[in-house]
């Protein structure tokens, strides 16, 4: 993406100084130069040179910054990407006003009432399944608790079904 329009930039200078070559020093075979003599076409040459070396670095220096730019656009969509995926969960980062304390289960105590492994708890959680908040704790994601009433909705459910 963003190398298509500094390798046209490229591609263009080579084109053309390789056409100013052909005009200046001429091709060697068909096409006489119109730079005459040795040591003048030795400078036309050194200074074709510094004038590629210039191009070059800046080149390097435009993909450089290009580069930061889209490092910082990288940060900046990985942030947004977090946000969205924390948003679209079916936990909350905070405690709902809700369930007290008590009516909470941690993800291990409603495998047991379920008669499911913790790590099926979770799994059910993720697909939106059963409903779970996060208890704000010293870790980032927080404690992941159950309310019991949809523990008993689960229960009721699969004695219903």
């Amino acid at each position: 993406m963003l190398e298509a329009p500094i390798n046209d930039t490229v591609e263009s200078y080579r084109k053309a100084e390789m056409r100013l070559r052909q005009v200046l020093l001429g091709d060697g075979v068909d096409t006489l130069g119109l730079v005459k003599g040795e040591d003048l076409r030795f400078q036309v040459n050194r200074d074709l040179r510094r004038m590629r070396d210039a191009f070059n670095s800046a080149v390097l220096a435009d993909e450089h910054t290009q580069l930061q730019q889209a490092e910082a656009r990288l940060v900046g969509l990985e942030e947004e990407l977090r946000m969205l995926v924390s948003a679209g969960s079916e936990t909350r980062d905070v405690t709902p006003p809700g369930p007290e304390t008590s009516d909470l289960m941690t993800p291990a105590e409603a495998a047991r009432a379920l008669g499911m492994s913790a790590s099926s708890i979770y799994r059910a959680v993720k697909k939106g399944e059963i409903r779970a908040v996060r208890r704000p704790t010293d870790s980032k994601r927080g404690a992941l608790r159950i309310p019991a009433s949809e523990v008993e909705a689960k229960l009721t459910g699969e004695l219903v079904g």
